[in-house]
């Protein structure tokens, strides 16, 4: 679980990885990725926010908002038309559909669209008697029902780019959608965005610049049994610049202004952002001195967005190239605030509703008060690339998952209630990441460690779970001559044991979330340059998988599909 850093200094987007999205084969696919800042392409609900535990890249470099969104490369370069189809056992079936047609030099467009599903059955965990010294929140048994539950992500647009020689304008507009049903709840999320933006092409030029535009539409719909219908409708606008200048040689200044909105009628928030940089190089020490503006407007309902922050943060960073082109250590402090927009939460828990917080406010502002990293980057020879990092970050207020034990409307036994809630907490952690490729052989893996306390102990007794302490991710794949693919991958987790269960009596009992190892096996044959074939098989080792507190697909799952490359 991470949050991403995208143009801004701290952009925690929300992201989740489901069981039954492949990791190693689609690394040579050509994936459509769009990094854009905010919550527009979001997937794993964790929430640790700094910016510093991710790889580093410093703003020395004039990275603009608006980042490539075409195909990656693939091992077989492809032409005009990819589609990727498949389903399986426990039916999760997907799609992957790009069309690029040809046009006149300059102008070039995606027709882009994606679809992720599971229908199938939920492992539960049976309700603990309050008089239990703690809480177990294994999910062994399934609930099978005569109308299966489903879990549906679908995703499709156009993107269209045009090129000069001293900059690139592009439009981007799309359809965002989300259903999923769990038992006698269901909702569905359906949502429209427009996005474009303008950039030089920064070659040198004295003046760079950089300027992006957002807007979503978006309405959800939820249902409890028959005792509850509602509705929510969302509009995010987010408005970024971005200017740099060159002084001199190796002299730089930048400045970033933002505004984002998102209403919903009975609250909003605008946040309004100023960073100033001035950036210099001096022999191989590079310094990036600056500082973020940062306040957050609030109107509407008192419970959502109201926590505000501190409004300035610092933002430097010194970096030295140990041996120039080669290794760089560097060091970064910093913060900010994110919103927490009700789009950014269901993506990254596709089972969030309007009534998560459980009667409290479930709309907030992140707030990272002060965050501190040193990290260190390098390559050795053209094959091995390596990042380590080490930090501090301290909220002031971030959404932390929690479990409420209590008594569904309607019904006349107890059951979990999972949630979000808000607090202050810290952490320290460590991280690395590291990748091999040769022709034949692809490793790629990534781990942290991190230790986390709450801020004020009495938050302890919340019903709060802090995040897992030691999570990562390895993948390898073997090809032969670019026809014969071979992949094994896993992403893990150790158990959460800092947490408890809030009983609705009053009791409060420490609980533990057991750790997980997904391990998946990969195929895939090309026949032709144009057509393959492919199979993944997924949570190999039959574990009750919590990326998201009490929801766990059940077990061992198969999926086979074709691939067209024309």
């Amino acid at each position: 679980m991470s949050f991403n850093a995208a143009a801004q200094n701290l952009d925690p987007t929300v992201e989740i990885s489901r069981a039954y999205e492949g990791k190693i084969m689609e690394a040579k696919k050509p994936v459509r990725e769009i990094n854009v800042p905010d919550s527009v392409g979001t997937f794993r609900l964790d929430f640790d926010y700094s910016v510093f535990e991710n790889p580093y890249r410093g703003a020395y470099e004039f990275n603009p908002y608006f980042m490539s969104m075409r195909p990656a490369g693939s091992a077989y370069e492809p032409k005009n038309f990819y589609l990727k189809v498949g389903a399986g056992y426990r039916l999760y079936p997907e799609l992957d559909l790009i069309w690029s047609p040809t046009f006149k030099k300059g102008f070039s467009m995606d027709v882009y669209a994606s679809h992720r599903s599971y229908v199938g059955e939920y492992r539960a965990a049976d309700v603990p008697d309050p008089s239990q010294e703690d809480v177990y929140l294994g999910m062994k048994k399934s609930y099978a029902r005569r109308s299966p539950d489903y879990d549906f992500l679908t995703k499709a647009g156009v993107d269209a780019r045009y090129d000069w020689a001293d900059g690139t304008v592009r439009v981007d507009a799309g359809y965002y959608g989300l259903a999923e049903r769990y038992g006698i709840q269901s909702n569905m999320y359906n949502a429209l965005d427009v996005r474009a933006g303008v950039a030089s092409k920064d070659y040198g030029q004295f003046i760079n610049y950089d300027v992006y535009a957002s807007y979503r539409f978006g309405i959800d719909r939820y249902e409890y049994k028959n005792l509850v219908e509602d509705s929510l409708t969302e509009h995010e606008i987010s408005v970024l610049g971005k200017l740099k200048a060159v002084l001199m040689d190796d002299h730089k200044a930048m400045f970033e202004l933002g505004v984002d909105n998102h209403s919903y009628g009975f609250a909003g928030v605008s946040k309004l952002t100023f960073a100033p940089h001035y950036m210099f190089r001096y022999g191989n020490w590079g310094f990036d001195a600056g500082f973020r503006v940062e306040a957050l407007v609030h109107a509407g309902d008192s419970t959502c967005f109201a926590s505000k922050g501190q409004v300035v943060y610092p933002d430097v960073t010194v970096d030295y190239q140990l041996i120039p082109g080669v290794m760089k250590a560097y060091a970064k402090i910093g913060g900010g605030t994110k919103v927490n927009s009700f789009s950014s939460l269901l993506a990254g828990n596709h089972h969030f509703d309007m009534y998560y917080g459980h009667g409290k406010a479930y709309m907030d502002n992140t707030i990272e008060n002060i965050s501190a990293a040193l990290g260190l980057e390098g390559r050795a020879g053209a094959r091995f690339t390596y990042g380590v990092r080490a930090g501090y970050a301290m909220y002031g207020n971030a959404p932390l998952e929690t479990v409420v034990v209590g008594m569904l409307p309607g019904d006349d036994q107890l059951a979990f209630m999972p949630g979000i809630a808000y607090a202050g907490y810290q952490n320290v952690y460590a991280a690395a990441d590291l990748s091999w490729v040769t022709e034949r052989f692809r490793v790629d893996g990534n781990v942290m460690y991190r230790h986390s306390w709450f801020e004020d102990l009495e938050t302890r007794t919340g019903g709060y779970f802090l995040p897992a302490a030691l999570t990562g991710e390895v993948a390898f794949e073997y090809n032969w001559h670019k026809r014969i693919f071979l992949g094994m991958d896993c992403d893990f987790s150790t158990g959460r044991r800092q947490g408890s269960v809030l009983f609705a009596d009053g009791a409060i009992k420490p609980a533990k979330v057991p750790g997980y190892a997904d391990l998946g096996l990969n195929f895939e044959y090309l026949t032709t340059r144009s057509f393959s074939v492919w199979f993944r098989g997924g949570n190999l080792l039959n574990m009750a998988i919590q990326r998201n507190l009490l929801y766990a697909e059940k077990g061992i799952y198969f999926a086979a599909g074709i691939c067209l490359n024309l």
